[in-house]
């Protein structure tokens, strides 16, 4: 998979891991629409994006790049 599916696949996981899985808490911190959680569900191609959304979750910008252990 390309790494903005993979990022977005990550964005997922971390939204339900966080009990936010229609990302409401996400889109009023960070000031985003609806229209954008879903878009970065589907594929995050910004670097500017992965780097709001590392510092939101508290985890390295490398997180949303990983390859997915088997």
């Amino acid at each position: 998979t390309s790494h903005s599916k993979r990022a977005a696949e990550r964005f997922c996981e971390l939204l339900l891991d966080s009990g936010d899985d229609a990302g409401k808490h996400l889109r009023s911190k960070l000031d985003v629409s609806r229209a954008t959680v879903y878009r970065w569900r589907q594929q995050i191609d910004s670097v500017d994006t992965l780097g709001t959304l590392a510092d939101y979750f508290g985890v390295p910008i490398t997180e949303f790049l990983r390859e997915k252990e088997q």
